[in-house]
C-alpha cells in the first residue's frame, strides 16, 4: 500500500479507506535486540574472567531483554485506526483502544529529537489525564507528523461530529 500517496486531507477530511492498519516499525527493536546481545556477551565474558553473581545476573537480565527484542521485531505492533477509533496491539501486550469520542487531542510531542504522537483524553473519561498525553508505543510505517494529523482528522470528524461530543 503506497501509503504517503493515499493519505490526502483536506479542510480535515478523512479521504482514505478505513479500517487502515499499520505496522510498527522493526528498526528501533532490531537495534535494541542487537544492543543487548552485545551487553548479555560482554556480562558473560565478565563473569568467565572475575565471576560473581552480578555479571551472572546482568547477563540473565540482558538476555531476557534481548529475546523480549527479538520477539517485537518478528512480530511488530500494529495500529488499526476505523471510524469508532484506534487500537494498538503486539506481542507482548494485548490490545489497547480508544474511541474518538473520548480523546481531546492528538499531536506530536519530541522525544529524544523524534516526534512521537500522543494523545489526551477528555475529562469524565474513565481513564487518568496525564500531563503532555498518552504517547503511542512505536514508529509506525508512514512519517509521525502525516499519521498525527490524519489521526487528528479522524477524531475530528467521527468523534466531534457524532453527536456524542462535549
Amino acid at each position: 500500500m503506497d501509503t504517503d500517496a493515499s493519505l490526502h486531507l483536506e479542510d480535515d477530511e478523512v479521504a482514505i479507506g478505513l479500517p487502515l492498519v499499520l505496522r510498527g516499525k522493526r528498526s528501533a527493536t532490531l537495534f535494541a535486540m542487537l544492543l543487548f546481545a552485545v551487553m548479555t556477551a560482554a556480562a558473560i565474558w565478565i563473569y568467565r574472567d572475575e565471576g560473581g553473581w552480578g555479571a551472572l545476573a546482568c547477563a540473565g537480565l540482558f538476555g531476557l531483554l534481548a529475546a523480549l527484542s527479538l520477539l517485537g521485531t518478528i512480530v511488530p505492533p500494529s495500529l488499526r485506526v476505523d471510524e469508532e477509533g484506534f487500537s494498538v496491539s503486539s506481542a507482548l501486550r494485548k490490545g489497547v483502544s480508544r474511541r474518538w469520542t473520548d480523546i481531546e487531542s492528538i499531536g506530536l510531542q519530541n522525544v529524544n529529537h523524534q516526534p512521537s504522537i500522543v494523545y489526551q483524553v477528555k475529562p469524565g473519561v474513565h481513564r487518568v489525564r496525564v500531563p503532555g498525553g498518552y504517547m503511542l508505543p512505536s514508529r509506525f510505517e508512514i512519517p509521525a507528523a502525516v499519521l498525527a494529523q490524519m489521526m487528528e482528522a479522524c477524531r475530528k470528524q467521527f468523534g466531534e461530529n457524532s453527536g456524542q461530543s462535549r
